[in-house]
C-alpha cells in the first residue's frame, strides 16, 4: 500500500450480495483530515460485480477536483476493469459513467486483501452488507434506495462549498475544489 498524505482523500470500497443475482449493497467509506463520512446504498436484485462498481461510482460522484484520491477495493476484477479495460459484458453503464468523471483520472485504484483484519476495508464491508440486508428485506418492489443522512462532505471536512454564483461550481460536487 503506497503512503497515505494527511490531505488525500482515502476511500473504501465495498459490494455485497445476497444471492447472484440476488439482494445487493455497496459503500464506501471516506477518510480526509482526520474526519470519515460513510456512503452506502442497494438494489432489490442485482449482482456482486455491479454493486462493487457501484461503490466506486458513488464514491468518484462525491469528490471534486483538487486532491489525491485513493480508492481502495477487495475486487480485482472491479480495478482490473477499470484500470486494465478489460472487456466486461455487463455492468458497461456503470464502468463507463466512473470513466465520464472529469476527475476520474486522478484517482488511484488499490487492491486491498478482503476479510483480511484491515479496519477499514472490515467498515465498508459491514456497511455494504447491512445494505444488502435492507435491500433484502425491502417490502416494495423498488430497484434502489440510498442513505446519506449525514452532513456533506465539504462540511465534514471544513472546506467551503462553492456557492452558486461561483463559476467553480459543480453541482455534484461534494468536496470542495478548496
Amino acid at each position: 500500500m503506497s503512503e497515505d498524505s494527511e490531505n488525500d482523500v482515502i476511500i473504501y470500497t465495498d459490494g455485497a450480495c445476497s444471492g447472484n443475482p440476488g439482494p445487493g449493497g455497496w459503500a464506501a467509506a471516506l477518510k480526509c483530515n482526520g474526519r470519515e463520512k460513510q456512503l452506502s446504498g442497494g438494489e432489490v436484485k442485482t449482482t456482486n460485480n455491479r454493486m462493487e462498481l457501484q461503490a466506486i461510482l458513488e464514491a468518484v460522484k462525491a469528490l471534486g477536483n483538487g486532491r489525491t484520491v485513493r480508492i481502495y477495493s477487495d475486487s480485482q476484477w472491479s480495478i482490473n476493469v477499470l484500470t486494465r479495460r478489460w472487456r466486461a459484458k455487463k455492468n458497461r453503464d456503470l464502468i463507463e459513467a466512473i470513466w465520464a468523471f472529469q476527475h476520474w483520472k486522478a484517482v488511484r485504484l488499490h487492491w486491498v486483501r478482503g476479510h483480511n483484519g484491515h479496519r477499514d476495508n472490515e467498515k465498508a464491508d459491514r456497511l455494504a452488507n447491512a445494505a444488502a440486508r435492507k435491500s433484502g428485506s425491502a417490502c416494495e418492489a423498488e430497484s434502489s434506495f440510498e442513505q446519506f443522512a449525514e452532513p456533506s462532505l465539504a462540511v465534514l471536512m471544513g472546506e467551503r462549498m462553492a456557492d452558486e454564483s461561483d463559476r467553480a461550481f459543480e453541482p455534484n460536487t461534494i468536496l470542495g475544489a478548496g
